[in-house]
Formats: C-alpha cells, sequence, structure tokens
C-alpha cells in the first residue's frame, strides 16, 4: 500500500507491514484493512467495532466459553458457519439477532443491522490483531479486557453494555489514527483542502484561501478564520509527509500523485530577520544560568503566560495580537498577505456573527459588511512593531531586577538603567511591590517575554518586507489594504445582506450560527 493513500507514521507504517508478515495477502486485502481502520464501513467509521464486539460475543455464545481471541486464529468460513447455527434466541437479551440470507451475515441491533460478508469476517480478524500489537502493544491489555468482557455478554449481558464495550473498541481506533494519521478522519480538512488544490497543481498562495473561501461551492467554511487554518493545518501535514516519506521511504516520492503534492507545498522563507535587542537577551541568557538551584523553575515560553500573569505587563488588545502571531507560526511567516487578511477582517466578521446571533449591533449591518472598523495593514504592523519595543522594554526591567549594578560592562549598565528607567515611571499597582518578589515574578514571565520580543519583530519586519518590495507604490500597503477590503465587503455582503439595501437574508442567521466555525 502506498503510504500517499492514507499518509501514515513511520511507526504505523511499519507496524502494518507486520501484521502482514506471516502471510501472503493480495494488495487489495492490505488497502480494505487500511480503509476498515480509517473510514469504517459504508461511511460510517464505527460499523467495524460494532461489528467486533457481536461477532465475539456470539462466538462465545455458540461455544459456551472462550476468552474471544478465537476470532483472531478462526477463519472466516468457520466463523460464519458457527456464527450461522446459532440459536435464535442464544443473543436474545441482548435484543440482536444473527441471521444468513444467503450472500451474508446480518446482525440485526435496536439501532440498525450490520451486514458482514465472509471478506469482511476476515477483516474484523486482522483489525483485531493490528489493535493487539499496534502502538507498541499499548493498547494490548485493554483490547484483551474488552473481548474478555465480550464474551461474558453471552452469558449475563445488556445492549448497554455492549454499546459501552463498542465505544471503548472505537476509542482505540480513534486514539490510534489522531496519533499516527496525518489524514485522521474521512471527509476531514486535509481531505477537502487536499481535493480542491489538486485540481490546481497544488498551488497554495496567499490568494487561495481567499478564493477558496468566497467560493459559492464552499458550504463548509463560513469564516476566513476557519478557512486559513484548514490551510495551515494541510501545509503542516505536507510538510510532515515530505520529512517522513524523504527520510524512510524515499522511492515513494516518485509516486506521481504524492509528489505532485509535496512538490506544490513551497514555502516562502525570507531571509533572517534582525531581531533589535538581541545584546539583552543574550545577558538575560546567561543571568539565567547562573541563578540558584532553589529559584522556581521557569515557565513555558507561551504569549498566554503573559496574559495570565498578574503583572499586567500587556493590554487585552495587545495579548489578542500575540496569541494571533503565535497561533498563525509559521505558515504566517510563509502566507504575509493570507496573514494580514486574517488579522484585519476576521475581527469583523466576528462582529457580524455575534451581531446576527445577539440581535444587538453597535454598528447597522449594513455599515459593517463595509469593512470600516478594519485595522489597516499599516496599523497592524506598527501594533506589531509597539509590541516588540513593549516587550524588550520589559525585558530590560526583567535584567534590572535580576542583576547587579556592573559598571565596567556597558551592555549591562546600559540595559540595567534602561530597566530600573521603565520601573520608577511605572504607576501600574502591580508593580508597587518589593523588589525580591518582583524579581521573582519578572523571571516566570521571562521566557514568554523573549518569544514576544522574537515573534512581533520577525513579523513586523515579514510584513513590512512584503510592501517595501514593490519600490514603484508608494503606499503599497494602502493600495493593498483597500483593494482587500473592498474584495471583503463584497463577500460579507453576499453571505449576510439580501438585497444591498441592508436587510438582513432569510438565511443570515442560519449561516451565522455556523460563522464561528465549521459546520
Amino acid at each position: 500500500m502506498s503510504v500517499s493513500d492514507f499518509y501514515w507514521s513511520e511507526r504505523a507504517r511499519s507496524e502494518f507491514a507486520a501484521l502482514f508478515d506471516d502471510a501472503a495477502y493480495a494488495d487489495g486485502f492490505r488497502r480494505a484493512v487500511a480503509e476498515t481502520l480509517v473510514r469504517g464501513w459504508s461511511n460510517n467509521r464505527d460499523k467495524p467495532f460494532w461489528s467486533l464486539s457481536i461477532v465475539v460475543a456470539a462466538l462465545s455464545a455458540a461455544d459456551g466459553s472462550g476468552d474471544g481471541m478465537d476470532i483472531i486464529w478462526r477463519n472466516a468460513g468457520e466463523i460464519r458457519a458457527t456464527l450461522t447455527e446459532l440459536s435464535p434466541d442464544a443473543l436474545a437479551h441482548l435484543g440482536i439477532k444473527v441471521r444468513d440470507d444467503d450472500a451474508s451475515l446480518l446482525l440485526e441491533t435496536p439501532d440498525g443491522a450490520f451486514r458482514l460478508t465472509q471478506n469482511r469476517l476476515r477483516l474484523l480478524s486482522k483489525l483485531t490483531e493490528f489493535f493487539l500489537g499496534c502502538d507498541e502493544f499499548a493498547y494490548a491489555e485493554d483490547v484483551m479486557g474488552l473481548l474478555a468482557r465480550c464474551t461474558a455478554l453471552a452469558g449475563d449481558g445488556d445492549y448497554g453494555t455492549l454499546k459501552e464495550i463498542t465505544r471503548e473498541f472505537a476509542r482505540i481506533g480513534y486514539r490510534f489514527r489522531t496519533n499516527n494519521f496525518l489524514d485522521a478522519h474521512a471527509g476531514s480538512a486535509f481531505s477537502i483542502v487536499n481535493s480542491y488544490l489538486a485540481g490546481r497543481n497544488y498551488t497554495l498562495e496567499d490568494d487561495t484561501i481567499f478564493a477558496f473561501w468566497a467560493d459559492p461551492e464552499n458550504e463548509r467554511y463560513k469564516t476566513y478564520e476557519a478557512t486559513y487554518q484548514a490551510f495551515a493545518n494541510f501545509a503542516a501535514s505536507m510538510d510532515e509527509a515530505r520529512t517522513t516519506n524523504a527520510a524512510s521511504n524515499a522511492d515513494d516520492i516518485a509516486d506521481p500523485a504524492l509528489a505532485g503534492a509535496i512538490a506544490g507545498i513551497v514555502a516562502n522563507d525570507d531571509a533572517e530577520v534582525d531581531t533589535p535587542g538581541q545584546d539583552l537577551v543574550d545577558v538575560l541568557g546567561d543571568e539565567e544560568e547562573n541563578d540558584d538551584a532553589d529559584e522556581p523553575e521557569m515557565r513555558s515560553a507561551d504569549p498566554s503566560v503573559l496574559g495570565d500573569a498578574d503583572l499586567r505587563l500587556f493590554g487585552q488588545k495587545e495579548i489578542t495580537l500575540l496569541s494571533r502571531l503565535a497561533e498563525i507560526g509559521q505558515f504566517g511567516a510563509e502566507h504575509r498577505r493570507a496573514s494580514l487578511r486574517l488579522i484585519a477582517f476576521h475581527p469583523v466578521q466576528s462582529g457580524i456573527s455575534n451581531g446576527l446571533r445577539t440581535g444587538k449591533w453597535k454598528v447597522p449591518l449594513s455599515e459593517r459588511v463595509t469593512c470600516t472598523e478594519a485595522r489597516d495593514y499599516d496599523g497592524i504592523i506598527s501594533d506589531i512593531e509597539a509590541l516588540g519595543a513593549r516587550a524588550t522594554s520589559w525585558l530590560e526591567v526583567a535584567f534590572a531586577l535580576a542583576s547587579e549594578e556592573d559598571a565596567h560592562d556597558e551592555r549591562t549598565a546600559g540595559a540595567r538603567a534602561a530597566g530600573l528607567e521603565t520601573l520608577a515611571r511605572s504607576r501600574a499597582k502591580a508593580l508597587q511591590r518589593d523588589p525580591a518578589e518582583l524579581r521573582l515574578a519578572f523571571l516566570g514571565v521571562t521566557p514568554a517575554l523573549v518569544q514576544a520580543r522574537e515573534m512581533s519583530d520577525r513579523f513586523a519586519g515579514l510584513f513590512s518586507r512584503l510592501f517595501a518590495a514593490d519600490a514603484a507604490a508608494e503606499d503599497h500597503a494602502s493600495d493593498a489594504f483597500a483593494t482587500d477590503r473592498s474584495a471583503f465587503a463584497a463577500e460579507f455582503a453576499r453571505r449576510y445582506i439580501a438585497d444591498g439595501s441592508g436587510d438582513t437574508a432569510s438565511s443570515v442567521t442560519a449561516d451565522a450560527a455556523g460563522a464561528s466555525g465549521t459546520e
């Protein structure tokens, strides 16, 4: 089976191969086992797990004993023959009937019927064997326990217990797919975006994201943000597939389908961005290494730490912007225009959604769809630059509190003086505390401040260079914003205005119900 079919992890691929080492299996059967694990049967991923639970219980009812493991070593013909001869009353207490209609076995339950061909019985056997050994036998004990519970149902059990066992089997399947498949769910964002890009030679540009969101046939993604995230996740998955294949299965790179997808998602990495204040970070890093062992452990370098900290170093709007920059990450650095659109126009769409849901409007819908509230690109870049400057200022404070005065080191003396001056000017109550206590508080947020400064400086440089590249336009950022504002306004009007006069369409409320994501 080609890894291009499912984008398996290295472990999953090796374990799946090992599953078929004991005998010769047709490629079609191998693929069917993978399909069963990934997609289930007949558009229902749980059907194999329902069938597994019922078959094990039925085999136990027929034999009067067992631990459920015989589903692995019995062949499909024998299993079918045993279940065909099963007494009609054997599983009556579970509300289940098993009957043979010549073409296949039919398992009738209170929730519906499950059809088992002989091939599906073989698939269940192999799937059970896979669950016992997958993820380095991580689920073996749980699987054996569930099989034993299934056998107990034959003598004394109820349908509710059978459903619970089925859910436990399903959870193991979901957990494995989540950990080992890049395309974990049938009909997932990965599949949808992959299908869309496949018809466009896997060209993923900034305008591709907007075009997909604004496509009238796009009925899944209600917001530009949800569309952006779907493409970002797809790009990350393809990057992982590129790395995995290059490292462990180079032959599959030649597969035209996979090669086209991997080659088409090309990063637009810029040269390294200068980060002002690196000397300060170097000094702080030296200081941290010399901290006493009794100092509290450094908290994770995450911008959200700054929002939770009681120092109140940033306002809520600044934290929101920092969180957005952290969220878009490398994809945002590679798709800068698309990222600026997200930062500028998602708040407008969010406001529209809230107004439609609550019926309360600070700004009329007819005005809001024109994007008058959107922050222009020059303003966004200025906000990001200000974030970097503010983070640097607080890093100077952190250094001043954590260091001793040293007149012989100009770097140390300058940073310390700047930090002390900032602290002296501050009137914030959160900063009016004992210096030793304040020092510990700043130590806790220093990694997050370093990340915030580096991230802000990087994105400010990337976004600025995006517009500086057009030397022919004196105000390229303003022109770009005006163009994008017109495009977003037209799309918002199409989605939320019935006739352009300000009256909402009859379907707007239903549309807004899913406006924060996908349906």
